[in-house]
């Protein structure tokens, strides 16, 4: 019996970091985790750079070091060639449309295998063999050539693992002027030091905010959501798709990060920010693009955290029509659906708890 992953979208396993690892699992649902990888703009770009010869107490063999460049982060993994050789059946024997025969991909060796020239003329074919995945694994969907690139353990690590070097930065900052003005200043710079990493940029400032629990005024708290004449502000960045890849992964985390921010269990300030967020502009309100997130099919973090916004605006403004924000009819349709069943939720849960 297979052992199924639970059913999430891989963007939503980008959020929650719910990524594990499996040995016997469900095609179908992973290929639905990497989505967003499969889109035509997305590239994924490899390189074996070095080879090593690891000694082990009962045995010896060669691993081959891949530099592997995402549009989102970079890092590297070590694969044996047993691992290669297991990945190069798997697509031979699922994949038809992809064909292998144009490649020369390199035999077992029984000996002479830590042979130096064995060694380089493999690395060779096998990074011929890489980047021939890299170029046609979408045509299929070959989910198991991201599995062997390792890419969920990389994202696991990068939203589990906070840098220092923001909570630095803004710990000096804070510091020297003692404004929470400057902090919050000290935050856009985090955002846009580097815009083609958001979502790492976005976990740096969700870990020392919600360590830190800086206290903010309605002042800085409006510097931070709409910046000043040098920065974007958090409310234009958090809602783009990732102009690189089109996924969703970069407003997912944004819009997360926006509704914790308004929590009120997760915010000692939360009134504080939801008074701005709810004076927000409509021309700045249109920029975290409701329509697109909403209208996106399937489940992704950013379509539900776009309509729990949408609904706090939609509160804090009962004047503004929501035709004004959302251009769609069926967007429309489908906000006032979710709207509907979570007043019916919330019903049914105050009735529950009466006395």
């Amino acid at each position: 019996m297979a052992t199924r992953i639970i059913s999430k979208s891989f963007p939503q396993l980008f959020e929650s970091a719910v990524l594990p690892y499996e040995e016997d699992i469900d095609l179908s649902e992973l290929r639905e985790y990497y989505s967003d990888f499969f889109l035509p703009q997305y590239s994924i770009k490899t390189q074996i750079i070095t080879t090593k010869i690891i000694e082990a107490p009962e045995e010896k063999y060669t691993v081959y070091v891949i530099q592997i460049k995402l549009p989102f982060t970079e890092y590297i993994v070590e694969k044996r060639y047993t691992q290669f050789l297991e990945l190069y059946k798997k697509i031979e024997r699922n994949y038809k449309n992809i064909s292998l025969r144009r490649l020369s991909f390199p035999a077992k060796c029984f000996f002479g295998s830590f042979n130096d020239t064995t060694i380089q003329h493999r690395k060779s074919l096998l990074d011929r063999f890489l980047i021939f995945l890299s170029e046609n694994y979408k045509k299929e969907a070959v989910v198991e050539f991201l599995e062997f690139l390792e890419i969920k353990k990389r994202i696991e690590m990068l939203i589990r693992l906070p840098t220092v070097e923001s909570a630095v930065i803004i710990t000096q900052d804070s510091d020297k002027t003692g404004s929470d003005v400057d902090t919050a200043l000290s935050y856009l710079r985090l955002f846009n030091r580097n815009t083609r990493n958001l979502c790492r940029s976005f976990k740096e400032f969700e870990t020392s905010f919600f360590e830190n629990r800086p206290k903010f005024s309605k002042q800085a708290i409006k510097k931070l959501f709409y910046g000043t004449e040098d920065f974007d502000g958090f409310i234009k960045l958090c809602g783009k798709c990732d102009p690189h890849t089109n996924s969703h992964l970069t407003c997912g985390s944004g819009l997360q990060l926006l509704i914790r921010l308004l929590d009120y269990e997760c915010n000692r300030d939360a009134e504080l920010f939801n008074q701005v967020f709810g004076s927000t502009s409509l021309r700045d309100i249109m920029g975290l693009y409701f329509d697109s997130h909403i209208q996106v099919r399937g489940f992704k973090p950013c379509k539900v955290a776009a309509m729990k916004l949408l609904s706090i605006f939609v509160n804090h403004n009962p004047n503004v029509s929501i035709n004004q924000i959302l251009i769609e009819d069926e967007v429309r349709q489908e906000f006032e659906v979710w709207k509907a069943s979570q007043q019916t939720t919330s019903i049914k849960a105050e009735s529950y708890f009466k006395f």
